[in-house]
């Protein structure tokens, strides 16, 4: 939860962990260890099908474009949630990387079994 604090106008702003650093002031002091309150869930390798049509982020010519992956569609976690930006994974969709948020992922997608290898009994 970012904290509040004041600039020198006496306004107030919320102050977001990404922009602040141990020294800033917002209730912790300086050395003090951050606390992680709980680890993003892996997604990497999981598969999913879509239950409606989710927006993507794909690379066209070295250009960032939005890609509408279609209801039905089987895609692959390949990387992510990402370090940097854990709102964000790496999918695998029609032989097509995209990047997607992880709450579409959850919230339009269900689970689905892993590929099993086919027996020759």
């Amino acid at each position: 939860m970012p904290c509040r604090q004041r600039n020198r106008a006496g306004y107030s702003r919320a102050h977001s962990s990404k922009h602040s650093t141990l020294k800033s002031g917002c209730g912790t002091r300086a050395g003090a260890t951050p606390v992680i309150l709980s680890s993003p869930e892996m997604l990497t390798g999981k598969r999913f099908r879509l239950k409606t049509d989710t927006m993507g982020i794909g690379t066209v010519e070295d250009k960032r474009v939005a890609v509408t992956v279609p209801a039905d569609a089987i895609i692959e976690v390949t990387g992510g949630p990402r370090p940097n930006d854990m709102r964000m994974v790496d999918v695998r969709w029609d032989g097509r990387a995209l990047v997607m948020f992880v709450e579409d992922v959850r919230n339009r997608g269900e689970a689905v079994a892993e590929k099993r290898a086919r027996s020759g009994i």
